[in-house]
């Protein structure tokens, strides 16, 4: 699939649902980190120790890692300093309409009412 231009992502990595086999069975593009373990409080040592085996997993596979869950400043401070570069949750940017999106790409800006009006497609 790669070799037409196609990705996979593996969702969910870390709470149950994908697991070592899935990366081994897929060989997917991208890793996506479950919320659950990104969400960990910062005296977690446990939940940070697996987040850095899921990056040197990810490096060892030389496959792309997503950290998912990023709600606030303090989430985004320490999936960096952890050494994640891709990020996704409601502190990068919320679920929003398509006709949102092209303002945000190129304002950073989100039309907060038009996300809380639900006018999401």
């Amino acid at each position: 699939m790669r070799d037409l231009g196609i990705g996979i992502d593996l969702d969910e990595f870390g709470d149950g649902k994908a697991s070592m086999a899935s990366i081994l069975t897929i060989n997917p593009s991208r890793i996506k980190v479950a919320k659950e373990l990104v969400q960990s409080k910062d005296t977690d040592k446990t939940k940070r120790n697996a987040l850095r085996a899921v990056m040197a997993l990810a490096r060892n596979f030389q496959v792309e890692l997503v950290a998912e869950g990023v709600e606030t400043l303090e989430r985004l401070k320490l999936v960096e300093n952890l050494g994640f570069h891709r990020l996704q949750g409601f502190h990068i940017a919320p679920p929003m309409p398509p006709d949102a999106i092209r303002e945000w790409v190129t304002n950073g800006i989100v039309d907060t009412d038009a996300v809380s009006n639900k006018r999401i497609a």
